[in-house]
């Protein structure tokens, strides 16, 4: 009966009428690029596509089939062409009916172009000319050159059969084992299609297998094990350095190694991968998404201004584009987010004109301009959209949050009478909901604010919390046993109604305690101010009655500093004369010196947190320094640039020290995102190539590494500084890992001679050792351990040596057993 009451609250506001035609449509339009019907006799399909060589066709029918449409493959011997591989779908009656699919498939940015095929009983395939833009060339992904024209007359129709892969059979090497394994490929099994394509690749140089390899561990990614990502991401890396070129397998290559890094949610190397697809490929099919999708990056990592520039790209580049709706919202949400409204609206309005009705709208945009309204105030507008979102998704995602959002707006507008009703709803629907306990401590508010209300308590749910403000706070306390935001509120509220009420000594203690658990909360200045205020009318009463005993104990019980920012020159003398008159004369000097010498907040407390926290990061009390660091703008505040830079590369070494890799380098990937300028970038750079590499990417370590010595310039050569130093380490860190023994040991030995004596020298001296242990290169091997043993000074690194050494030569006496 509430429920029904609240929905018809609609009267009020205006009905929305809703269309739900678009969702009959999508479910009438589900299933239309299938194979279809079998066929008698002769039939057509489309065409997209010819090959010579059977691994691009197979290329084209794997991504066509990742992103869900049903394609296949045929050979097909053409005379004095040879044999040829041809990429099509479906069987239709008509070549009308093809056409339009084909059309359909177009439209939808499936394909760029098509042909038409017609199949005859005993006769095969022949490829038939069309009516409109049909028949222009077909696309051929990863040839390199203008694909060749379409094959028309066939004179038979043969199909490759795969060969099929059975246990423990003869291993099957050259062009058979690889399309065997393209066999697995293109039937979507890639984990046997990867242990196959690794076989082939480790009988030697193969660039066809090791792009298919890299294809395997992305498809496996987008399956769910995003483990196969960091494999995708260090393949595709190498084959683009090993097969340098412009060309399209090179374009899809880094097309999803700029996925793969999106897919891991390591933004900064997406974004950079995606900028280097839309410069090397300007015409590629891939640079609108790129384009909206680091717009859509930047703006979660909330690097807003940089997420502006990208949706508007896309907007100019792309008019008519498939995303474009969704880049106006995406400038919306931007300049929502950065409260500058007014340019919010606009672009929600473009976005609004892209949209027929409300019902076109998606759901969780819904919610979004909702919300920006009512942040902005336009609480009609909010309530417009809340509404469409109730009666469109009732039981959508976000239906609590917008129940708790149009209570929300009421009660702004003085609408008292249906908040009470809509927060009743929330209290029934939710009961256990954090918006429940919000919309509970929203109606005691309502009850102190106006406690004389009419309303019909007897039928809605939870208005003991109207009629009873401070009972119901101290409910709902004992029940936030884990929200401590929400008990927080609740104290301060609590307390705030009981000055309200003039229960002033139940005040002070309520606000004491909410000062003492809650120093910096959000409710700090209020809780000051109520404080002073009550701890005031106590003093005033006691120093009537000559209890200076009682008078100082409020003092001693209350914040020195908040009575004296808060409090009038007559109160705070009687706290100085209270303290005298019962002998703390040492207390009542400084309390007095105080009042003179009272000051406000000092602008420089940013750089203090800054300086604390610094230290307490030197002395490794960590947890200190980042409570301290939490107490500086967040970057959605005023916060200037220099002390983001500061906390972002604090916060990361902090984080890094406590083995936290992947948080570390989010954070040094947020200051070199935010500055490319910074003082001291590089320094910030090799602490995120370390952590990267720590994380086991050493690929993507590489290139910071190098970024950095080429920076350096000449000094990368003098090897001179502790971070040109470092950078030399971790590239021989990263090389070592990979493999790669004999330039991991010249990198090691450039940063040598430079290293004062230390343990990091006795380290890389040590890794000498292992990488030419690694390279078979003994006598080298026990030079470097021979010079360890002489150089270290104590028994440690002699037993390092002697273990090592004694481990080596058993491996290498008893490896053939």
């Amino acid at each position: 009966m509430v429920a029904m009451a609240c929905y018809k609250l609609e009267t009020l506001f205006g009905k929305f009428t809703l269309s739900f035609t678009l969702v009959t449509s999508l479910i009438l339009l589900s299933g239309s690029e299938g194979l279809g019907e079998k066929v008698e006799g002769e039939y057509y399909s489309v065409q997209v596509g010819a090959y010579k060589k059977f691994d691009s066709a197979a290329a084209l029918v794997a991504r066509l089939k990742a992103q869900g449409h049903n394609f296949s493959s045929r050979a097909v011997n053409v005379p004095d062409k040879g044999k040829w591989h041809r990429v099509f779908t479906g069987k239709y009656k008509s070549r009308d009916d093809a056409v339009e699919a084909g059309k359909k498939l177009r439209e939808k940015g499936v394909i760029e172009s098509f042909a038409i095929l017609m199949t005859e009983p005993n006769r095969g395939a022949s490829q038939k000319k069309g009516d409109g833009n049909e028949n222009v060339p077909l696309p051929h992904p990863g040839a390199t050159k203008s694909p060749p024209p379409p094959v028309h007359a066939l004179t038979k129709d043969k199909s490759v059969t795969p060969h099929k892969n059975k246990a423990d059979t003869y291993i099957k090497t050259g062009r058979q084992a690889y399309d065997i394994a393209m066999s697995d490929f293109t039937s979507g099994r890639y984990e046997e299609a990867l242990e196959k394509f690794k076989k082939i690749v480790g009988t030697g140089k193969d660039e066809p297998s090791q792009r298919r390899m890299a294809d395997c561990s992305y498809f496996l990614g987008t399956r769910g094990d995003k483990q196969y990502f960091s494999q995708a991401i260090d393949q595709y890396r190498n084959i683009i350095r090993s097969y340098p070129g412009v060309n399209k397998e090179n374009e899809e290559a880094l097309y999803r190694l700029a996925k793969s890094y999106s897919l891991l949610n390591l933004y900064y190397e997406a974004s950079m991968e995606f900028n280097n697809l839309c410069s090397d490929y300007p015409e590629s099919a891939h640079v609108p998404e790129s384009l909206y999708v680091t717009g859509e990056m930047f703006y979660k990592t909330e690097k807003f201004n940089k997420a502006i520039d990208k949706f508007k790209g896309y907007i100019k580049k792309f008019p008519k584009g498939k995303d474009v709706r969704d880049a106006y919202f995406g400038l919306g949400n931007c300049y929502s987010r950065m409260r500058q409204f007014n340019d919010a609206d606009t672009w929600y309005s473009n976005a609004l004109k892209e949209c027929p009705t409300l019902e076109d709208i998606p759901e969780d945009m819904l919610s979004k301009l909702g919300s920006h309204y009512l942040q902005s105030g336009k609480y009609d507008n909010a309530r417009r959209f809340f509404f469409a979102y109730l009666n469109l998704f009732p039981g959508g995602e976000h239906h609590k949050d917008i129940l708790y959002s149009t209570a929300c707006s009421f009660e702004k507008t003085g609408q008292l009478s249906l908040a009470l009703k809509m927060m009743s709803l929330v209290v029934e629907r939710y009961p256990e909901s954090k918006e429940a306990g919000e919309s509970a401590v929203i109606m005691a508010n309502i009850g102190v604010k106006d406690p004389e209300m009419k309303v019909p308590s007897y039928i809605l749910p939870g208005m003991d919390f109207y009629r009873n403000p401070i009972e119901a706070y101290e409910r709902m306390a004992a029940r936030s046993f884990d929200d401590i935001d929400m008990k927080e509120e609740l104290i301060f509220r609590k307390g705030d109604a009981l000055v309200k009420s003039g229960r002033y000594g139940e005040a002070f203690d309520s606000c004491r305690l909410l000062s003492d658990k809650f120093p910096q909360g959000k409710y700090a200045k209020d809780v000051e101010k109520n404080l002073s205020v009550s701890a005031s009318h106590l003093i005033n009463d006691h120093y009537a009655k000559a209890d200076y005993i009682a008078v100082s104990e409020v003092y001693l019980n209350a914040d020195k500093k908040i009575l004296l920012e808060n409090g009038n020159f007559d109160v705070l003398f009687k706290i100085g004369t209270s303290l005298k008159n019962i002998g703390l004369l040492d207390k009542a000097a400084g309390f007095f010196e105080d009042m003179i010498t009272v000051c406000g907040k000092d602008k420089r407390i940013n750089n203090l947190f800054v300086t604390m926290a610094e230290i307490d990061n030197s002395r490794g009390s960590y947890e200190d320094a980042k409570r301290a660091l939490k107490k500086l703008p967040g970057k959605g505040q005023a916060a200037d640039k220099k002390t983001v830079i500061t906390v972002g590369k604090l916060m990361g070494d902090i984080l890094y020290k406590e083995g936290l890799f992947k948080k570390a380098a989010d954070f040094y990937s947020e200051v070199l995102g935010s500055s490319s300028d910074a003082e001291g970038i590089d320094s910030i750079r090799k602490k995120y190539a370390d952590s990267i590499k720590e994380m086991g990417l050493y690929s993507s370590a590489l290139v910071n590494y190098k970024r950095i010595l080429k920076n350096s310039g000449s000094e990368a050569q003098k090897g001179s500084t502790p971070l040109i130093i470092g950078s030399y380490e971790g590239l021989g860190d990263c090389l070592f890992n990979e493999g790669k023994y004999s330039e991991s040991v010249a990198m090691y030995e450039k940063s040598l001679n430079a290293i004062p004596e230390s343990e990091q020298k006795m380290w890389t001296m040590f890794n000498i050792g292992r990488g030419y242990t690694n390279l078979g290169d003994k006598p080298m091997a026990d030079k470097a351990f021979g010079s360890l043993k002489g150089d270290g000074g104590d028994e440690f690194w002699s037993r390092v040596v002697d273990y090592y050494v004694a481990d080596r030569d058993w491996t290498e006496k008893y490896k053939d057993i």
